[in-house]
């Protein structure tokens, strides 16, 4: 569930922003799942499993990140790419705030430097919390601080790669945050409950910031302005977050955003499924078990048993456009809050304006080539997929872009 100011920022954005971070910002096979279905936030990315934040286990995870920073060159991507610079907090156990971290430099010469650092878990920042409290309520004293002893260590440790000149040009940035910020929130997918297994795939809620450059020495394949899935090849970005169904973001190419189990079902624009989406109850999410079962199709007319994972299974892939736009977050794992469900999506960009599925704008009508020669994108972030040629989607799925989803 969402509590506190933290709760309050994912309410209106489906993303948590990191403490540190949110004064400036607010950030997310046949049985492959993005689940923060916003700005191409990867659990993977993050060190973390697809069921680190599992409904049912309360514990951190050991080398799981809720939120990171990472800098990146080279010809590799994901969590095998060369990070120059990464900056991480812990994953924290349930009602925990965050309480440790690291930041790693890595100059590509055989050896990477790690810093971490821990203030005690219920140190300066439960105090911090319990001071907000009082504020809110004064009532006695002012809690005072129960500060505990900090730790700092070093330690060496082999580089991810190398550093190559050659590689200047292609550079990745990469900030994802999940609802774990939340004092230790857990509300992903149990995937030991019945058949939901294949539906867990990260926390309910996240969101992330990316972006990569990746030019050739051919003009044209830098830039192409007739192309609407993907008009500048030389680099791309994406941002995004979902909270409690809400998403919002913006693309500068097409990519795959979610995608459920239906290997079937025709591929859809995330901001122009309103009328196309199988909708399920607002009860149905994964903050707990019982949550898991209650996402049948009959919610509307008062039955709504059914397993999330069929939910899953009736849901395919979902696409952005070059664009900015707001949509229902298509994973069945979202516990949508406002009273409008499906929310009134909105787009505009390269396909024109649409306001609740309707078009109000013309779109580019220029096309790209037919069958558009794919980029080597280099330092992309996890998630980043090719250019698509016209009608089609990405043939690799990326990091959910940038979403969060409330349990």
């Amino acid at each position: 569930m969402t509590t506190g100011v933290i709760g309050l920022i994912r309410t209106a954005a489906k993303v948590v922003v990191p403490s540190g971070i949110a004064a400036g910002l607010a950030i997310a096979g046949a049985h492959s799942a993005l689940a923060v279905s916003g700005g191409g936030y990867d659990p993977e990315r993050q060190g973390c499993t697809k069921t680190a934040d599992r409904n049912d286990v309360n514990a951190a995870q050991p080398g799981c990140h809720n939120l990171t920073m990472q800098v990146t060159m080279g010809d590799t991507t994901g969590p095998r790419a060369y990070r120059l610079i990464t900056i991480n907090t812990d994953q924290t156990a349930l009602n925990q705030n965050v309480h440790s971290g690291s930041v790693i430099v890595d100059p590509g010469r055989g050896t990477a430097l790690t810093v971490a650092f821990d203030s005690g878990a219920g140190g300066i920042f439960a105090w911090t919390q319990a001071l907000g409290a009082w504020l809110s309520h004064p009532k006695g004293a002012p809690p005072a601080p129960a500060l505990q002893t900090p730790t700092v260590t070093a330690k060496q440790a082999p580089s991810t790669g190398r550093l190559d000149p050659a590689q200047i040009t292609r550079l990745g940035f990469y900030l994802g945050a999940d609802d774990n910020l939340d004092f230790g929130e857990h509300d992903g997918v149990n995937p030991d409950h019945g058949t939901d297994r294949p539906v867990a795939n990260g926390p309910s809620d996240g969101g992330a910031i990316q972006a990569s450059t990746h030019p050739t020495s051919s003009p044209t394949d830098n830039v192409n302005p007739t192309d609407t899935h993907d008009p500048v090849r030389a680099a791309d970005s994406t941002a995004g977050a979902c909270a409690d169904g809400l998403c919002f973001g913006y693309d500068t190419m097409r990519r795959t955003y979610y995608k459920g189990g239906c290997t079937s079902c025709s591929p859809q624009a995330v901001y122009d499924d309103e009328n196309t989406t199988d909708w399920r109850s607002p009860n149905c999410n994964s903050g707990d078990a019982n949550s898991q079962d209650h996402c049948g199709s009959g919610w509307q007319t008062g039955s709504d048993q059914g397993s999330i994972s069929g939910a899953y299974d009736q849901r395919g892939s979902y696409y952005s456009d070059p664009g900015v736009f707001i949509y229902e977050d298509p994973d069945p794992q979202a516990s949508p809050l406002l009273p409008m469900y499906p929310i009134c999506e909105l787009y505009a960009g390269t396909q024109g304006v649409k306001v609740c599925t309707n078009e109000v704008g013309p779109a580019t009508r220029t096309s790209p080539p037919a069958a558009p020669t794919p980029l080597a994108v280099t330092s992309t972030p996890a998630g980043v997929l090719q250019p698509a040629a016209p009608g089609t989607l990405p043939t690799s799925t990326p990091a959910v872009a940038g979403g969060l989803s409330r349990r």
